[in-house]
């Protein structure tokens, strides 16, 4: 819980950090407030924690991708799409063109 009070020392409230937060970039929260929560030594300004949020690297999980099963014994052997044979097939050959190969496997 972060507790906040007014420039004149009147209690606001106790807040979540993500809706303390909020209240701050809304503009619900003056920079003259100031706040504390449990392991502060003392309270700070508003304007303070809103410098230190936009220095802060935010992170978020990445977006979920779909899977693919894989056969890692090896039984079943790998086809490719076909506009991936088509794209493979070229590439080798221009693989060969440059390094002068011209032995197919």
């Amino acid at each position: 819980m972060i507790h906040v009070c007014g420039s004149d020392g009147q209690r606001v409230g106790e807040f979540e950090e993500a809706d303390f937060r909020d209240r701050i970039f809304r503009g619900q929260l003056q920079p003259d407030t100031h706040y504390w929560h449990e392991g502060m030594a003392d309270w700070k300004p508003v304007s303070q924690y809103r410098a230190l949020a936009k220095t802060q690297r935010i992170s978020f999980a990445p977006p979920m991708r779909s899977t693919v099963k894989m056969d890692m014994d090896g039984s079943t052997e790998f086809k490719p799409e076909p506009a991936t044979q088509s794209m493979v097939g070229r590439l080798l050959n221009r693989i060969r063109r440059v390094t002068g190969s011209t032995r197919k496997k």
